[in-house]
C-alpha cells in the first residue's frame, strides 16, 4: 500500500475526518434546540431543510443561503425587515442566524399543503371561483408587502412560490429571495415566463470585479445597498434615496454594485426599473398559468393569448390578467392593491353582463334580421356585407344612447357591449360606454375599461382620429378628476390638447385639474388661454370660481357658481358647479343653503343626479343631527334621495350602506335589515355590511322587553365583521365604526349579556 494511502497516514498526519452531511452542518451551525433536521431540495440560492424547533414547539423550513451569494445581496438585513412582518398569507420567520461557516440561514414557518404548480399538474386549470379567491388573498399579501416602510419588492412570484394550504388559502413563500446579478447578466433568479420584462434587461457595461471578502466570511465589507437618485434597492425592499447619495453610474465605475436589484435599476433600459408593477407582473402571470394549466411565455416574447386556452373565467376577469401582464409597466396596474380593487369589482361587473345577457339575446334577434339580409347581399359585393355591419354597429349606439338618456343604464350596456363584440377595434363603443358609467359614477369602472382595452391591445389611442382620441383622454381625465387624482388629471386634460386645441372643454377641465391640484399659476395661466380664446363665460367664470375657492374666497367663488347656474342647461358643468358651492355652503356652515342648491340640482339633473341625491342625504342627515326636533322629516327626506338612486340602478354598497343606516335611526328596522342582508351576497368579503348589521341587531333589541333581548346575532355579525376587517386593515383600511362595535360588544358582556 502506498504511504498516505486510507489506513496508513503518514507520520505527523492528522487522521482522515469523516464529512458530515448537510443535515448535520445544519445541526452543527443551529445548535441542540433543531432536531430531526432532514433535506427537503434545493433553492435559487440555496438548500432548504426541514427540522422540529423545540421550544417553539413547530415544525420549521430552514433556508440556507448559499456562500458565494453573501455579500451579493444582503440577506440579513433584508430577513430583519421582514421578521417584523405578520400577514395570515405569509409564514412567519422566528430567526436569522449567521453561521461560522459563512453561510445565513433563514428559520420560517413550515406550510403544509403543496403548491399551485403541484395543484395545477395534478387537477388540470382552475375555474374562475378559486381563481378569483386566491387572486384576491395574493393581491392583498402583495399589498401588505408594498405598503411596508420600505416598501417590499418580491420580485419573484410564481406558482412554486404559493403553497395551497389544508383550509384552502394561499401562502406567498420564499419571499426573502432577491435577483441575482453575476456574469453580467441581469436576473438571473429570474423564473421565465414568470418574471417581468424589466427583470431580463441586459446591463449596458459590465460593473467591475467585486473585491475579495474581508476575513470571517462577512462579505466585502462594502455597504449592503446602491443609493440612487430615485429609489434605494437593497434586495426587494425600496427606500427614498437621501440627498447628495452617488447615482447609480456612478457606483457602478467605483465598482460597489452589491444588489442585482440595483443593478436592475440603473440598467433597465427601456422597460423600466423594478418597481411595484413588478410584483403585478409576476401575479398575473401566476394567474394565466392557474387557468390555463400553461406557464407563459418568457416576458420578452410574444404571449399565446388567454382565449387560446379558452379558460372558465369571464371576459372581465380575463381583462386583469391581461393588464397585470402588459410588457409596459405604464399599462398595468399601478400595484396590487389597485389590482386587488379591479378584482373586488368581477362579481358586481360579471353579475351585470349576465343581467344584461338577456337584453342582448333578444337583441341579437332583432339585429339578425338587419345581419342575415347584409350577408345575402355578399353576392352583390364585400362592401355592402361591410356596411351592413356598420350599419347594425351605428344601430346599437344609437338605441343604447336612447336607453341610458331614459335611465335604463343596464340594457344600453348590454347593447355597448354587443357592439364591442362585433367590432371590438372600434373606439366608439367604447367610450360611450366609459361615458355612460361615468354619469353613473362609477369613474374606476370607466377607467379600468378604458385601461383594459388599451392594454390589451384592442385600442390604440395614437391610431385614433383627433376628435377620438382627444376624447378618450378626456374622458380618463374627467374620471380622474373626479375621483380626486388631479395630477394625473392634469396629465390626461394635457393629452387632450395634445390632440387637439380646438375644445374648450379640455381648457376648462385642465385649468379646474390645475386649481385643484394648487397649481393655481398654471391654472391663471390656462384662464386667460381661455379668455383668449373667446371662450364661453360660463367656462371663464367656472375656471373663476374655482381658483377663488382654491384661495379661501368663498364668497367670491359661491357668488360666481350661483351665476353659472343661471346661464347654463349643460349638465356636466351643472353637476361640478352644484357639488362645488354645496360643498362651500357646507364648510360655512350653511346646511341650508347647501340643500337648496342640492335640491335644484336633482330636480334639473334628473337621473344624472345621483351624486347630487347622495350629497343631499348626507346634509339633510347633519341637519337631523344638529335639530332631533326636524329630524324625522330630515331623514324621510334622505331615506327617499338614496331609494330613488337605487331604484334607478344607480349608486353603490356606500348608497345602501348609508340608506340602512336612516331606516335605523328612523326606526325602521325591517327595512334596514331587508336593505343590509343582500348586500353581504353582492359583497361577501366587505366588512361593512357585517358591522351596519351589528349595530342594527343591537339597536333592535334594545327596542324589545327585557325578558325577550336576544343579542347572538349581535355576536354573529360582529364576529362576521371582524374577520373581513383584518382583510381590510392589511390593505390599509382604518375604520372608527369598528372600534366603536369593539366597545359595544364590551358592554354587552360586562351586562352579562354576552358571554
Amino acid at each position: 500500500m502506498m504511504p498516505g494511502t486510507a489506513g496508513n497516514p503518514l507520520p505527523g498526519q492528522t487522521p482522515p475526518v469523516q464529512a458530515l452531511s448537510p443535515a448535520q452542518q445544519v445541526s452543527a451551525q443551529l445548535g441542540p434546540d433543531y432536531i430531526n433536521v432532514r433535506p427537503m431540495g434545493e433553492g435559487g440560492m440555496g438548500a432548504l431543510f426541514c427540522a422540529y424547533r423545540r421550544g417553539l414547539g413547530v415544525d420549521v423550513v430552514i433556508k440556507r443561503v448559499k456562500q458565494k451569494y453573501l455579500g451579493l445581496v444582503d440577506q440579513r438585513a433584508e430577513a430583519d425587515i421582514l421578521k417584523r412582518l405578520k400577514h395570515r398569507y405569509l409564514p412567519r420567520i422566528y430567526d436569522v442566524v449567521q453561521g461560522s461557516d459563512g453561510c445565513l440561514y433563514t428559520v420560517m414557518d413550515l406550510i403544509p399543503g403543496q403548491n399551485l404548480s403541484q395543484f395545477v399538474r395534478q387537477n388540470g386549470p382552475v375555474g374562475q371561483k378559486a381563481a378569483h379567491r386566491w387572486a384576491c388573498q395574493l393581491c392583498e399579501v402583495v399589498a401588505y408587502l408594498h405598503e411596508q416602510k420600505p416598501p417590499i419588492i418580491h420580485c419573484d412570484i410564481k406558482p412554486s412560490n404559493l403553497m395551497v394550504t389544508p383550509g384552502g388559502d394561499i401562502c406567498l413563500i420564499d419571499f426573502n429571495t432577491s435577483l441575482i446579478f453575476a456574469d453580467g447578466i441581469l436576473a438571473k433568479g429570474a423564473t421565465p415566463g414568470f418574471a417581468a420584462p424589466e427583470q431580463y434587461t441586459h446591463p449596458q457595461a459590465q460593473p467591475a470585479p467585486p473585491p475579495p471578502p474581508v476575513p470571517g466570511g462577512q462579505g466585502t465589507g462594502l455597504p449592503p445597498t446602491v443609493k440612487l437618485n430615485t429609489e434605494v434597492v437593497s434586495g426587494g425592499i425600496v427606500t427614498p434615496a437621501q440627498p447628495g447619495s452617488r447615482t447609480g453610474s456612478q457606483a457602478l465605475r467605483a465598482g460597489s454594485l452589491r444588489s442585482s436589484s440595483a443593478a436592475v435599476s440603473v440598467r433597465a433600459g427601456g422597460y423600466g426599473s423594478i418597481s411595484k408593477c413588478t410584483d403585478v407582473y409576476g401575479i398575473g402571470a401566476t394567474l394565466y398559468y392557474l387557468v390555463t394549466g400553461h406557464p407563459p411565455e418568457r416576458a420578452l416574447d410574444p404571449l399565446t393569448p388567454l382565449s387560446s386556452y379558452q379558460p372558465r373565467i369571464s371576459a372581465t376577469f380575463a381583462g386583469i390578467i391581461q393588464r397585470a401582464m402588459q410588457k409596459d409597466q405604464a399599462q398595468r396596474f399601478p400595484d396590487a392593491a389597485s389590482m386587488l380593487r379591479a378584482l373586488q369589482d368581477v362579481d358586481r361587473l360579471d353579475d351585470r353582463y349576465r343581467r344584461c345577457h338577456l337584453a342582448r339575446t333578444v337583441t341579437r334577434w332583432v339585429f339578425a334580421l338587419l345581419f342575415c339580409a347584409s350577408t345575402a347581399c355578399a353576392a352583390l359585393g364585400v362592401v355592402q356585407l361591410y356596411q351592413g355591419r356598420q350599419n347594425t354597429y351605428l344601430t346599437l349606439l344609437s338605441q343604447s344612447q336612447t336607453l341610458a338618456e331614459q335611465g335604463d343604464y343596464a340594457t344600453a350596456a348590454g347593447l355597448l357591449e354587443q357592439a364591442i363584440e362585433m367590432s371590438p377595434d372600434r373606439a366608439d363603443a367604447y367610450l360611450q360606454l366609459a361615458v355612460q358609467l361615468y354619469r353613473q359614477a362609477q369613474y374606476r369602472q370607466a377607467l379600468d375599461l378604458l385601461d383594459n382595452a388599451v392594454g390589451a391591445g384592442t385600442l390604440d389611442p395614437g391610431q385614433m382620429p383627433a376628435d377620438q382620441a382627444g376624447d378618450f383622454y378626456y374622458i380618463r381625465a374627467n374620471c380622474l378628476y373626479e375621483l380626486e387624482e388631479y395630477p394625473d388629471a392634469v396629465q390626461a386634460y394635457k393629452q387632450a390638447l395634445d390632440c387637439r386645441q380646438d375644445n374648450d372643454a379640455y381648457f376648462r377641465g385642465l385649468a379646474l385639474a390645475q386649481a385643484r391640484s394648487g397649481d393655481l399659476t398654471a391654472a391663471q395661466q390656462t384662464l386667460e388661454t381661455l379668455r383668449q380664446r373667446g371662450a364661453a363665460s360660463v367656462d371663464c367664470e367656472t375656471v373663476s370660481a374655482e381658483i377663488h375657492a382654491a384661495q379661501g374666497q368663498y364668497d367670491q367663488a359661491l357668488a360666481e357658481y350661483r351665476a353659472v347656474l343661471e346661464q347654463t342647461d349643460d349638465p356636466q358643468t351643472l353637476s361640478r358647479v352644484y357639488l362645488s358651492a354645496a360643498q362651500i355652503c357646507r364648510q360655512q356652515g350653511d346646511l341650508d343653503g347647501g340643500i337648496q342648491l342640492l335640491r335644484q340640482a336633482v330636480d334639473r339633473l334628473g337621473s344624472a343626479g345621483s351624486l347630487h341625491a347622495e350629497m343631499l342625504a348626507q346634509l339633510l342627515s347633519e341637519k337631523a343631527q344638529a335639530d332631533p326636533a326636524g329630524s324625522d322629516a330630515c331623514y324621510r327626506e334622505a331615506e327617499s334621495c338614496l331609494q330613488t338612486v337605487l331604484d334607478q340602478g344607480q349608486g353603490n354598497i356606500l348608497t345602501a350602506l348609508n340608506l340602512a343606516v336612516i331606516q335605523q335611526n328612523l326606526g325602521e328596522f325591517e327595512q334596514a335589515e331587508q336593505t343590509l342582508l343582500p348586500l353581504c351576497q353582492q359583497y361577501p368579503t366587505d366588512y361593512r355590511p357585517y358591522m351596519r348589521l351589528a349595530f342594527l341587531y343591537a339597536d333592535w333589541q334594545a327596542q324589545l322587553p327585557v325578558e325577550t333581548r336576544d343579542y347572538s346575532q349581535v355576536q354573529q355579525y360582529a364576529a362576521q365583521a371582524d374577520q373581513y376587517y383584518r382583510q381590510a386593515v392589511a390593505n390599509g383600511a382604518s375604520d372608527l365604526e369598528m372600534t366603536r362595535l369593539d366597545g359595544l360588544l364590551e358592554q354587552l358582556r360586562a351586562s352579562g349579556w354576552l358571554s
